[in-house]
């Protein structure tokens, strides 16, 4: 889940750091040890990993968002049609019950969306401004 993306954020922000961090020269006593082509072996692997977390990150959110916004707007959109039989009002009735019981599966995940992009603040992952709109529809449909 969410604790293994933050996992390797963390251990990706921390090696970048270290290789970052190797001086470009280091003298021993008599000896002197020009770094940089270490280091520059060594660091893209870090960066290379943290961008495709950072490229993963706002797709993965984008494509749960987007799932869980088509359900709850597909239900909002059923439930305010009035049944015009008895038929569609035992249809009805039954949608009601199936879409009551899944309220807090739609509020579980709602909460994983939002800690998902509270992730993504955190490590500053760029979220595209669509992805943000689509986010604030997501919260006021679920205030409904």
């Amino acid at each position: 889940g969410l604790e293994v993306f933050k996992e390797h954020l963390d251990r990706f922000v921390e090696q970048e750091a270290l290789f970052e961090s190797i001086p470009q020269k280091a003298t021993i006593g008599i000896f002197s040890a020009h770094n940089s082509k270490l280091r520059d072996l060594f660091l893209p692997a870090p960066r290379s990993c943290l961008a495709q977390i950072h490229d993963l990150l706002p797709k993965l959110g984008a494509e749960l968002n987007s799932m869980l916004l088509n359900e709850t707007t597909s239900a909002y959109e059923r439930l305010n049609k009035q049944p015009q039989d008895v038929a569609e009002f035992v249809d009805f009735s039954n949608f009601l019950n199936d879409t009551d019981a899944r309220q807090k599966e739609f509020s579980d995940r709602w909460t994983a969306i939002e800690a998902l992009y509270g992730l993504m603040t955190e490590y500053e992952v760029k979220v595209p401004e669509q992805d943000e709109a689509t986010l604030k529809m997501m919260d006021q449909s679920l205030g409904q």
